[in-house]
């Protein structure tokens, strides 16, 4: 009988292979590709509900919503862009100042838009 170091020293090739098996049932079973677009959903609700409680500090202070977001946060910032795409959200002043309009497109979701009436 074959104890399991004799095999393993015997038999290398049989060894490799079953961890290859293991490797790609694993990855088979649990494959990350479908997590991606959840997770930058995630961020871009995270990224909206950050601007817009920016939106009503600046509104407070201010008595006027900004212009662009750039006024509001740092360009470099990460919340004024889409995980995916790097494109910016899509951000508007409305009614001279006095509300706005706060635009996301989602992979999984429609466009949603947003106005100081959504913030909760």
């Amino acid at each position: 009988m074959l104890s399991l170091n004799n095999l393993i020293k015997k038999s290398p090739l049989i060894i490799g292979l079953a961890v290859l098996i293991i490797f790609i049932l694993f990855v088979g079973f649990f494959d990350p590709a479908p997590v991606a677009p959840k997770r930058r959903e995630a961020r871009r609700q995270e990224d909206i509900k950050q601007i817009q409680i920016r939106l009503q500090v600046y509104y407070r202070e201010r008595g006027i919503y900004p212009l662009s977001l750039t006024e509001l946060i740092p360009e470099t910032h990460p919340y004024l862009t889409d995980p995916y795409t790097s494109l910016p959200y899509e951000y508007q002043q409305l009614e001279q100042g006095k509300d706005y309009r706060l635009c996301v497109n989602f992979e999984n979701k429609p466009r949603r838009c947003l106005t100081s009436l959504d913030y909760k």
